[in-house]
């Protein structure tokens, strides 16, 4: 009996993948993993921006609750800088006499605060908010 393999059917015929199968297989692979990393690398840019900015916020609310103890009397314009996490914060803040809008009575203040940051990769980023502080005692009248 002679063996004759075009009389197989087509699949018998087949033993495994080609070189170039195979090849392209892994171009695709790789070509995946390589999004996969680039997308890791921009989540972990964008947390980091994220947690800065939590940062940021956080110093800011804690300025204005300190302004809010001492008094409206109290408050004058200044800055400071905070070390955290690895960055320096620069706060700072102007103090404007009381909005036109209020009565005199008021004894209102305009409260502008700023934190500047400098990222990792160098950038400049700030937050800045307004805010008004009054003496709530007068405020009855």
């Amino acid at each position: 009996m002679i063996f004759d393999s075009r009389r197989l059917p087509t699949a018998a015929r087949q033993g495994g993948f080609s070189l170039i199968e195979l090849l392209i297989t892994l171009v695709i692979i790789a070509v995946g993993v390589a999004a996969l990393v680039g997308l890791q690398q921009r989540f972990l840019q964008s947390s980091g921006r994220a947690a800065a900015q939590i940062t940021a916020l956080t110093l800011l609310q804690q300025q204005l609750t300190n302004m809010r103890f001492a008094g409206v009397a109290a408050v004058t314009d200044g800055a400071q800088t905070q070390h955290r996490d690895g960055t320096d914060y620069r706060l700072s803040w102007q103090v404007t006499a009381s909005a036109a809008s209020l009565p005199a009575w008021a004894q209102a203040k305009v409260i502008d605060i700023s934190v500047q940051w400098r990222e990792r990769g160098g950038a400049e980023r700030s937050v800045t908010r307004q805010f008004w502080l009054a003496a709530s005692a007068n405020l009855t009248q």
